[in-house]
């Protein structure tokens, strides 16, 4: 069984700079680029046979992923464990406008807890979310074929757990990993062994 996981493709706030973490109004929507970058995954699924889509129930995720299921002629799966980690009072800000807060939490990526709430919800840490993914993934092995090809469109809090997962980097190696809307991120199910490679 092969897993490529993938970042949304570009939405407007992520050409401003802006968290989009929780929020799901049109400032997450895709760009044009955005569109095109969709497109372009679309055509990398159907090079990799992908016959499984699922896709985290946030609008730029089930945007990115419609366009390969229409390609594919496949249904779009979502899943709530994909869903990104809640940034509390800083959706929909941008890096500037946190200035030195942001800069504390570059310390400590994946375990700095993001203040305040957001719908009611505290905001969280990536670090929390590793129980939510790593329930996603056994469930993938449990219940599909080995020769399942499953494309998961999801967010970078997702893709850094999913690293934590297969590859067992420490916090702070996770914390300084870039995760790209170019780049998708292929597991191996049957020899753990991942891969980078951009489409």
């Amino acid at each position: 069984m092969k897993l490529i996981f993938v970042r949304h493709a570009q939405t407007f706030n992520n050409a401003e700079g802006r968290i989009n973490g929780r929020l799901d109004d049109k400032s997450t929507f895709l760009t044009p680029q955005g569109i095109d970058e969709a497109i372009r995954l679309s055509h990398f699924a159907e090079l990799k046979k992908v016959n499984i889509i699922y896709s985290s129930p946030l609008h730029r995720a089930v945007q990115t992923a419609s366009h390969a299921a229409e390609k594919l002629n496949l249904e779009v799966k979502t899943d709530k464990r994909l869903v990104e980690c809640n940034f509390g009072k800083w959706e929909g800000k941008t890096t500037k406008e946190l200035g030195k807060e942001w800069e504390k939490r570059e310390k400590s990526r994946y375990t700095y807890i993001y203040p305040g709430e957001f719908n009611g919800k505290k905001g969280e840490s990536y670090k929390q979310l590793f129980p939510q993914v790593k329930s996603f993934i056994q469930d993938i092995i449990k219940n599909h074929n080995k020769k399942d090809i499953i494309l998961i469109i999801c967010h970078t809090g997702i893709i850094l757990n999913v690293w934590k997962h297969f590859e067992k980097w420490s916090d702070d190696v996770i914390g300084e990993k870039v995760v790209s809307n170019h780049i998708a991120y292929i597991v191996n199910t049957d020899t753990n062994i991942a891969e980078e490679v951009p489409y």
